[in-house]
């Protein structure tokens, strides 16, 4: 009688920890799942502000912005970055040879 006792007691304890450990890691992982999606927000926005005030954007910089933005809604993510990449993906698409000839004073493109 004394070991079911014995028995309950700590299964109800070690259950109790499990149940508390698992919270613990949900926590643990929605608060990173949240600094994720912040610093995906951040490429995204600085990436796409960029190409935007260029006029263009380059076929690697397009590449990163798409790949950050499919990150990004995954995690949950929307609203401004809608508009961002949007915007990126009506501008002109130019190699990073092309890119470079445009910023390279002295030279013509």
């Amino acid at each position: 009688m004394h070991i079911d006792v014995i028995v309950a007691i700590l299964t109800s304890s070690t259950v109790a920890t499990i149940v508390s450990q698992i919270i613990g890691a949900i926590k643990h992982f929605m608060h990173y799942r949240k600094i994720n999606r912040i610093l995906l927000l951040y490429v995204i926005k600085e990436l796409a502000t960029e190409a935007i005030w260029n006029g263009y954007i380059t076929t690697e910089d397009l590449q990163c912005l798409e790949d950050a933005y499919g990150e990004y809604k995954h995690e949950g993510g929307n609203g401004y970055a809608d508009t961002l990449i949007g915007r990126a993906r009506e501008l002109p698409i130019l190699s990073e040879e092309d890119a470079a000839r445009l910023q390279t004073p002295g030279r013509s493109a």
